[in-house]
Protein backbone atom coordinates (compact mmCIF):
# COMPACT_ATOMS: atom_id res chain seq x y z
CA UNK A 1 0.00 0.00 0.00
CA UNK A 2 2.71 1.88 0.99
CA UNK A 3 4.43 1.80 -2.52
CA UNK A 4 1.33 2.21 -4.34
CA UNK A 5 0.75 5.61 -2.49
CA UNK A 6 4.81 6.81 -3.53
CA UNK A 7 3.78 5.59 -7.08
CA UNK A 8 1.24 7.87 -6.89
CA UNK A 9 2.53 11.15 -5.54
CA UNK A 10 5.25 10.54 -7.70
CA UNK A 11 3.22 10.35 -10.72
CA UNK A 12 1.61 13.65 -9.93
CA UNK A 13 5.13 15.41 -9.28
CA UNK A 14 6.34 14.45 -12.94
CA UNK A 15 2.63 15.54 -14.13
CA UNK A 16 2.46 18.94 -12.26
CA UNK A 17 6.13 19.70 -13.83
CA UNK A 18 4.97 18.64 -17.18
CA UNK A 19 1.96 21.24 -16.64
CA UNK A 20 4.64 23.65 -15.44
CA UNK A 21 7.21 23.42 -18.68
CA UNK A 22 4.09 23.51 -20.96
CA UNK A 23 2.85 26.79 -19.47
CA UNK A 24 6.56 27.91 -19.82
CA UNK A 25 6.83 27.24 -23.48
CA UNK A 26 3.40 29.03 -23.93
CA UNK A 27 4.94 32.14 -22.18
CA UNK A 28 7.39 32.18 -24.78
CA UNK A 29 5.77 32.16 -27.82
CA UNK A 30 2.84 34.92 -26.77
CA UNK A 31 4.06 36.62 -23.82
CA UNK A 32 7.17 36.75 -22.40
CA UNK A 33 10.48 34.56 -22.98
CA UNK A 34 12.44 36.00 -20.02
CA UNK A 35 9.35 35.22 -17.90
CA UNK A 36 9.04 31.60 -19.48
CA UNK A 37 12.72 31.08 -18.90
CA UNK A 38 12.50 31.68 -15.23
CA UNK A 39 9.68 29.27 -15.20
CA UNK A 40 11.53 26.37 -16.29
CA UNK A 41 14.16 27.01 -14.30
CA UNK A 42 11.77 26.74 -11.17
CA UNK A 43 10.81 23.65 -12.52
CA UNK A 44 14.00 22.26 -13.15
CA UNK A 45 14.67 23.05 -9.14
CA UNK A 46 11.53 21.33 -8.33
CA UNK A 47 12.24 18.36 -10.99
CA UNK A 48 15.76 17.75 -8.93
CA UNK A 49 14.08 18.04 -5.56
CA UNK A 50 10.98 15.57 -6.65
CA UNK A 51 11.62 13.18 -8.97
CA UNK A 52 15.45 12.63 -10.21
CA UNK A 53 14.95 11.18 -13.04
CA UNK A 54 13.29 14.36 -14.47
CA UNK A 55 16.46 16.66 -13.76
CA UNK A 56 17.86 15.21 -17.10
CA UNK A 57 15.07 16.19 -19.71
CA UNK A 58 14.11 19.44 -17.96
CA UNK A 59 18.14 20.67 -18.42
CA UNK A 60 17.55 19.70 -21.58
CA UNK A 61 14.48 21.66 -21.88
CA UNK A 62 15.67 24.66 -20.15
CA UNK A 63 19.03 24.52 -22.39
CA UNK A 64 17.11 24.35 -25.48
CA UNK A 65 14.52 27.23 -24.39
CA UNK A 66 17.77 29.43 -23.44
CA UNK A 67 19.49 28.59 -27.13
CA UNK A 68 16.35 28.18 -29.54
CA UNK A 69 14.40 31.02 -28.46
CA UNK A 70 17.07 33.66 -28.11
CA UNK A 71 17.51 32.66 -31.68
CA UNK A 72 14.21 32.84 -32.75
CA UNK A 73 13.30 35.71 -31.27
CA UNK A 74 16.66 37.52 -32.23
CA UNK A 75 17.45 39.07 -28.65
CA UNK A 76 20.71 40.88 -28.00
CA UNK A 77 23.49 39.09 -26.97
CA UNK A 78 23.52 40.81 -23.39
CA UNK A 79 19.13 39.23 -23.23
CA UNK A 80 21.15 35.52 -23.77
CA UNK A 81 23.61 36.19 -21.54
CA UNK A 82 21.43 37.49 -18.69
CA UNK A 83 18.97 34.71 -18.89
CA UNK A 84 21.94 32.57 -19.15
CA UNK A 85 23.34 33.93 -15.85
CA UNK A 86 19.85 33.07 -14.16
CA UNK A 87 19.96 29.58 -15.34
CA UNK A 88 23.54 29.26 -14.69
CA UNK A 89 22.86 30.71 -10.65
CA UNK A 90 19.55 29.06 -10.36
CA UNK A 91 21.22 25.70 -11.44
CA UNK A 92 23.60 25.54 -8.95
CA UNK A 93 21.34 26.55 -6.14
CA UNK A 94 19.55 23.65 -7.32
CA UNK A 95 22.45 21.08 -7.28
CA UNK A 96 22.94 22.38 -3.66
CA UNK A 97 19.39 22.00 -2.58
CA UNK A 98 19.62 18.30 -4.33
CA UNK A 99 22.48 17.66 -1.90
CA UNK A 100 20.70 19.55 1.32
CA UNK A 101 17.33 17.27 0.73
CA UNK A 102 19.57 14.15 0.11
CA UNK A 103 21.35 14.74 3.44
CA UNK A 104 17.69 15.29 4.85
CA UNK A 105 16.26 11.76 3.79
CA UNK A 106 19.05 10.29 4.62
CA UNK A 107 19.06 11.52 8.15
CA UNK A 108 15.14 10.57 8.22
CA UNK A 109 16.25 7.03 6.75
CA UNK A 110 18.59 6.27 9.83
CA UNK A 111 16.23 8.14 12.69
CA UNK A 112 13.55 5.37 11.02
CA UNK A 113 16.20 2.60 11.22
CA UNK A 114 17.23 3.69 14.75
CA UNK A 115 13.29 4.01 15.90
CA UNK A 116 12.09 0.60 14.69
CA UNK A 117 15.28 -1.24 16.27
CA UNK A 118 13.62 0.67 19.70
CA UNK A 119 10.31 -0.04 18.90
CA UNK A 120 11.47 -3.87 18.65
CA UNK A 121 13.53 -4.12 21.87
CA UNK A 122 10.86 -2.08 23.80
CA UNK A 123 7.64 -4.56 22.28
CA UNK A 124 10.14 -7.80 23.09
CA UNK A 125 10.75 -6.00 26.81
CA UNK A 126 6.91 -6.20 27.22
CA UNK A 127 6.32 -9.09 25.84
CA UNK A 128 8.53 -10.49 28.34
CA UNK A 129 7.30 -8.66 31.04
CA UNK A 130 3.74 -10.28 30.05
CA UNK A 131 4.68 -14.28 29.78
CA UNK A 132 6.82 -14.08 32.55
CA UNK A 133 3.85 -13.15 35.39
CA UNK A 134 2.53 -16.38 33.50
CA UNK A 135 4.85 -19.34 34.60
CA UNK A 136 2.91 -21.67 32.32
CA UNK A 137 2.52 -19.69 29.15
CA UNK A 138 6.45 -18.51 28.69
CA UNK A 139 6.67 -16.98 25.01
CA UNK A 140 2.99 -16.98 24.94
CA UNK A 141 3.08 -13.85 23.17
CA UNK A 142 5.11 -15.00 20.37
CA UNK A 143 3.74 -17.95 19.83
CA UNK A 144 0.23 -16.81 19.52
CA UNK A 145 1.26 -13.99 17.40
CA UNK A 146 2.67 -16.87 14.82
CA UNK A 147 -0.48 -18.39 15.06
CA UNK A 148 -2.43 -15.72 14.28
CA UNK A 149 -0.32 -14.79 11.45
CA UNK A 150 -0.17 -18.20 9.55
CA UNK A 151 -4.06 -17.88 10.29
CA UNK A 152 -4.38 -14.43 8.69
CA UNK A 153 -2.27 -15.35 5.54
CA UNK A 154 -4.39 -18.68 4.83
CA UNK A 155 -7.15 -16.17 4.59
CA UNK A 156 -5.02 -14.01 2.36
CA UNK A 157 -5.27 -10.88 4.35
CA UNK A 158 -3.28 -7.97 2.71
CA UNK A 159 0.28 -7.44 3.79
CA UNK A 160 -0.81 -4.51 6.28
CA UNK A 161 -3.81 -6.34 7.78
CA UNK A 162 -1.86 -8.73 8.45
CA UNK A 163 0.85 -6.83 10.10
CA UNK A 164 -2.24 -5.21 12.00
CA UNK A 165 -2.95 -8.54 13.35
CA UNK A 166 0.32 -9.23 14.46
CA UNK A 167 0.50 -6.17 16.51
CA UNK A 168 -2.78 -7.07 18.35
CA UNK A 169 -1.36 -10.58 18.92
CA UNK A 170 1.76 -8.93 20.48
CA UNK A 171 -0.61 -6.91 22.98
CA UNK A 172 -3.35 -9.15 23.42
CA UNK A 173 -2.68 -10.38 26.91
CA UNK A 174 -1.16 -6.84 27.89
CA UNK A 175 -3.68 -6.30 30.32
CA UNK A 176 -2.86 -8.95 32.36
CA UNK A 177 0.28 -6.43 33.62
CA UNK A 178 -2.58 -5.46 35.98
CA UNK A 179 -3.24 -8.70 37.21
CA UNK A 180 -1.31 -10.24 40.14
CA UNK A 181 0.97 -13.42 39.30
CA UNK A 182 -0.87 -14.89 42.51
CA UNK A 183 -3.70 -15.15 40.53
CA UNK A 184 -2.49 -15.57 37.47
CA UNK A 185 -0.34 -18.71 39.04
CA UNK A 186 -2.89 -19.87 41.07
CA UNK A 187 -2.94 -23.79 40.94
CA UNK A 188 -6.81 -23.93 41.73
CA UNK A 189 -9.68 -22.77 40.57
CA UNK A 190 -10.62 -18.83 40.81
CA UNK A 191 -12.46 -17.73 43.08
CA UNK A 192 -15.43 -15.42 41.46
CA UNK A 193 -13.89 -12.42 42.87
CA UNK A 194 -10.51 -13.67 41.55
CA UNK A 195 -12.40 -14.46 37.95
CA UNK A 196 -13.81 -10.92 37.99
CA UNK A 197 -10.28 -9.28 38.05
CA UNK A 198 -9.16 -11.86 35.68
CA UNK A 199 -11.27 -11.18 32.83
CA UNK A 200 -10.28 -7.11 33.45
CA UNK A 201 -7.15 -7.91 31.58
CA UNK A 202 -8.97 -7.33 28.96
CA UNK A 203 -10.52 -3.75 28.90
CA UNK A 204 -7.25 -3.09 30.85
CA UNK A 205 -4.78 -3.75 27.83
CA UNK A 206 -6.34 -1.10 25.75
CA UNK A 207 -6.50 1.54 28.68
CA UNK A 208 -2.94 0.51 28.80
CA UNK A 209 -2.25 0.95 24.91
CA UNK A 210 -4.93 4.37 24.67
CA UNK A 211 -1.96 7.16 23.75
CA UNK A 212 0.16 4.93 21.57
CA UNK A 213 -1.01 6.22 18.54
CA UNK A 214 0.51 3.58 15.96
CA UNK A 215 -1.77 1.57 18.21
CA UNK A 216 -4.98 2.83 18.49
CA UNK A 217 -6.27 0.61 14.99
CA UNK A 218 -5.93 -2.31 17.57
CA UNK A 219 -7.65 -1.49 20.64
CA UNK A 220 -10.78 -3.20 19.79
CA UNK A 221 -9.28 -6.34 18.50
CA UNK A 222 -7.13 -6.80 21.88
CA UNK A 223 -10.46 -5.79 23.98
CA UNK A 224 -12.87 -8.60 22.13
CA UNK A 225 -10.13 -11.36 21.53
CA UNK A 226 -12.41 -13.37 24.62
CA UNK A 227 -15.86 -13.06 23.32
CA UNK A 228 -17.22 -15.96 21.94
CA UNK A 229 -18.32 -16.48 18.66
CA UNK A 230 -21.67 -17.26 20.05
CA UNK A 231 -22.33 -14.07 21.82
CA UNK A 232 -20.95 -15.09 25.11
CA UNK A 233 -17.60 -14.33 26.94
CA UNK A 234 -16.18 -11.24 27.99
CA UNK A 235 -15.87 -7.88 28.15
CA UNK A 236 -19.62 -6.35 27.20
CA UNK A 237 -22.64 -8.13 25.80
CA UNK A 238 -21.60 -7.99 21.78
CA UNK A 239 -23.31 -9.83 19.76
CA UNK A 240 -20.79 -11.80 17.28
CA UNK A 241 -21.05 -9.78 14.06
CA UNK A 242 -19.56 -7.05 16.05
CA UNK A 243 -16.64 -8.60 17.40
CA UNK A 244 -13.78 -7.81 15.61
CA UNK A 245 -12.68 -10.82 12.78
CA UNK A 246 -8.99 -10.13 13.98
CA UNK A 247 -10.62 -10.82 17.56
CA UNK A 248 -11.71 -13.99 16.58
CA UNK A 249 -8.67 -15.04 14.94
CA UNK A 250 -6.33 -14.47 18.32
CA UNK A 251 -8.83 -15.98 19.84
CA UNK A 252 -8.47 -19.23 18.32
CA UNK A 253 -4.48 -18.66 18.53
CA UNK A 254 -4.54 -17.88 21.87
CA UNK A 255 -6.71 -20.97 22.86
CA UNK A 256 -4.37 -23.06 20.54
CA UNK A 257 -1.53 -22.41 22.52
CA UNK A 258 -3.15 -22.59 25.87
CA UNK A 259 -4.38 -25.74 25.24
CA UNK A 260 -0.53 -27.01 24.57
CA UNK A 261 0.93 -26.03 27.28
CA UNK A 262 1.48 -27.56 30.65
CA UNK A 263 -1.36 -25.89 33.52
CA UNK A 264 -1.11 -27.02 37.03
CA UNK A 265 -4.41 -28.47 36.58
CA UNK A 266 -3.90 -30.28 33.86
CA UNK A 267 -1.19 -31.32 31.39
CA UNK A 268 -0.51 -30.20 27.74
CA UNK A 269 -2.96 -31.58 25.04
CA UNK A 270 -1.33 -33.23 21.96
CA UNK A 271 -1.77 -31.31 18.81
CA UNK A 272 -4.61 -33.68 17.65
CA UNK A 273 -6.02 -33.12 20.70
CA UNK A 274 -6.54 -29.46 20.58
CA UNK A 275 -7.58 -29.77 16.74
CA UNK A 276 -10.26 -31.68 18.11
CA UNK A 277 -11.02 -29.33 20.92
CA UNK A 278 -11.41 -26.07 18.33
CA UNK A 279 -13.52 -28.02 16.01
CA UNK A 280 -15.76 -28.89 18.81
CA UNK A 281 -16.24 -25.84 19.48
CA UNK A 282 -16.40 -24.31 16.43
CA UNK A 283 -19.69 -22.39 15.83
CA UNK A 284 -20.10 -21.63 19.67
CA UNK A 285 -16.83 -20.59 20.96
CA UNK A 286 -14.90 -20.18 17.58
CA UNK A 287 -15.37 -18.64 14.24
CA UNK A 288 -16.24 -21.79 12.06
CA UNK A 289 -14.41 -19.77 9.27
CA UNK A 290 -11.42 -19.21 11.06
CA UNK A 291 -11.19 -22.72 12.82
CA UNK A 292 -11.26 -24.14 9.29
CA UNK A 293 -8.34 -21.77 7.76
CA UNK A 294 -6.29 -23.00 11.34
CA UNK A 295 -6.90 -26.56 10.06
CA UNK A 296 -6.22 -25.98 6.47
CA UNK A 297 -3.06 -23.85 7.49
CA UNK A 298 -1.92 -26.75 9.15
CA UNK A 299 -0.29 -25.02 12.19
CA UNK A 300 2.04 -27.29 14.34
CA UNK A 301 2.99 -27.00 18.08
CA UNK A 302 5.15 -24.30 18.28
CA UNK A 303 7.28 -25.77 21.55
CA UNK A 304 7.61 -23.18 25.09
CA UNK A 305 10.97 -22.28 25.73
CA UNK A 306 12.62 -19.81 28.00
CA UNK A 307 15.14 -18.90 25.65
CA UNK A 308 14.70 -15.47 24.27
CA UNK A 309 12.64 -14.93 20.92
CA UNK A 310 12.93 -12.16 18.36
CA UNK A 311 10.15 -10.94 16.77
CA UNK A 312 9.89 -11.21 12.87
CA UNK A 313 11.07 -8.80 10.40
CA UNK A 314 6.87 -8.30 9.48
CA UNK A 315 6.74 -6.37 12.53
CA UNK A 316 9.25 -3.87 12.27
Amino acid sequence: MIHVISNIRRTSHVMFLFIIIAFAFILNLYVEMFLGGLLLVSATIGGIVLNRKCFILLLLLVSFNFIFFSWYNHHSIKVIFAQGLVFSISLILAIFLSQEVKSYVDELNHQKDENSILTKELTMSFIEAIDAKDRYLQNHSHNVYLYAIKIGTKLSFSQERIKNLGLAAIFHDIGKLSVTAEILNKPSQLSETEWDVMKKHATNGPDILKNVTKLQSILPIIKYHHRFYNGLGYPDDLPNEKIPFESRIIAVADAFDAMTSNRPYRKALTQEEAYDELVKNSGSQFDPIVVDAFLKAEIRIIPHTSNRLELPELFI
